[in-house]
């Protein structure tokens, strides 16, 4: 797996590289629409991740969200600027994380990366999911993306790093590709919500059934504080 990891790296290298080359046209189309939709705001949002063995990094996207209405809850219509729900529609919110794929940040297919506050929550098993580089898209996108309640959606993080393979890579690879093709809303890119309920209500109530043990959690030193509000972007 170590000789494929480092192929799939050299690989995600060369076709970012390619894909920016071929549409850097699109964002830059993309940047000045964000510009002049509203000239006071900045066109990126940089949301700090963490990935690969718990290392945070910022993830670049496109600003799609009214500037009030940034990490003050969920992802509706009313928070996303005109543009920024053609783009979210799109996934073209997206590209950005070509340059995260470049420095070595994201891989094209991986495990969602999600913000640090959740990390002091993950069990063991489910922080094999932090053993790669996180993707643009992944097993769980494909296989239900925000319909997927969080403990499955994790579930297909580690069942995707315990059988990690070009072929596999390549069926997600192409089942993104049809999907977004269709429409679908399994396709590649940040979900709509974050697993906040997930760590607050469901982990932390098993703790406190006996369910589960706090020795079952993770090791880690959060530099923010544990679960408190959910950030939509």
């Amino acid at each position: 797996m170590k000789r494929y990891i480092y192929i799939k790296y050299t690989l995600d290298f060369i076709l970012a590289a390619l894909i920016l080359a071929l549409t850097f046209w699109v964002l830059l189309l993309c940047a000045l629409v964000i510009k002049l939709d509203d000239k006071s705001a900045p066109v990126m949002y940089n949301a700090r991740r963490i990935g690969q063995d718990l290392k945070p990094f910022k993830m670049y996207k496109f600003r799609t969200m009214k500037p009030e209405c940034e990490g003050v809850g969920a992802v509706t219509t009313d928070t996303l600027t005109r543009p920024g729900r053609i783009l979210r529609k799109l996934s073209l919110d997206e590209l950005p994380q070509l340059f995260n794929i470049l420095r070595g940040d994201m891989s094209f297919i991986g495990p969602r990366p999600l913000m640090e506050r959740y990390v002091p929550w993950y069990t063991k098993e489910q922080n094999l999911r932090h053993s790669v580089r996180p993707g643009l898209t992944g097993l769980a996108q494909i296989c239900g993306r925000v319909n997927l309640q969080w403990d499955k959606r994790f579930e297909y993080d580690v069942q995707y790093v315990k059988s990690l393979s070009f072929k596999e890579d390549a069926a997600i690879f192409f089942s993104t590709f049809r999907k977004a093709l269709g429409g679908n809303d399994a396709i590649a890119g940040a979900e709509n919500t974050e697993p906040v309920g997930y760590f607050d209500e469901y982990q932390r109530d098993l703790i406190a059934h006996g369910l589960l043990s706090e020795t079952e959690l993770i090791s880690y030193e959060p530099s923010v504080r544990r679960p408190a509000a959910a950030v939509a972007e």
